[in-house]
Formats: structure tokens, sequence, C-alpha cells
């Protein structure tokens, strides 16, 4: 990765009863520390990869914060064919605004 975003690893509650721990890379572009447009990265069903890292560093390079959250460890399951879960499931009830690194101080992760 190209010296135009900052590397962080953090990890996030999820919304469940039972609250999951979901670990996930977060690249802040370089510059102002301000608020800036954040795209969510979502690996494939084969589990996070180096690919997830590709599309960070064009949308890092034009401005954009990710993040890359490992849909699967946080369940026990290790992606590829043996690892998937049984039926499509999805991040999107499990992350809230309050969790978007767009809502957090600089720093915070």
């Amino acid at each position: 990765m190209s010296e135009t975003a900052s590397l962080h690893y953090i990890a996030f509650p999820t919304l469940h009863e039972t609250p999951l721990t979901v670990a996930a890379r977060l690249r802040l572009p370089e510059g102002d520390a301000g608020k800036r447009p954040a795209v969510i990265i979502l690996h494939g069903s084969a589990g996070p990869s180096g690919r997830e890292g590709g599309y960070a560093k064009v949308l890092n390079e034009a401005g954009f914060a990710t993040l890359e959250p490992d849909q699967w460890a946080a369940r026990g399951l290790k992606g590829g064919a043996d690892g998937r879960p049984p039926c499509p499931t999805f991040m999107a009830r499990a992350v809230s605004s309050r969790h978007i690194p767009g809502s957090m101080p600089r720093g915070s992760a």
C-alpha cells in the first residue's frame, strides 16, 4: 500500500443480543483529519483476501476512508468452500452509524 493512507486494525461490537466482536482494517487517507466520505468494503464468500486492499488503495487515493470488516471470524467461520455460512448473511444489521469510522474522532480507533 502506498503512503496515501494510514492502516489501523480495529474491532467493534455487533448489535446482536449477545454482541460479537468484529475485527476490521480501517484505512484513513493522509491529510485533513476532518470528516470525509467512507466506503465499507465487504469480502467475498472465501473470506478476507488481498483484493480488498487493492480496492481500498484506489479509494484512499481518491480521499475516501475505507473499512474492511472480517465478516466470518467473529462467527467462527473460516471462509473458503467449507467455511461459509449456510445461507447469505449481511453485516448491514450488525453495523450502526455509531460504529462508522467517520463518526469517531481521529485517533480513537
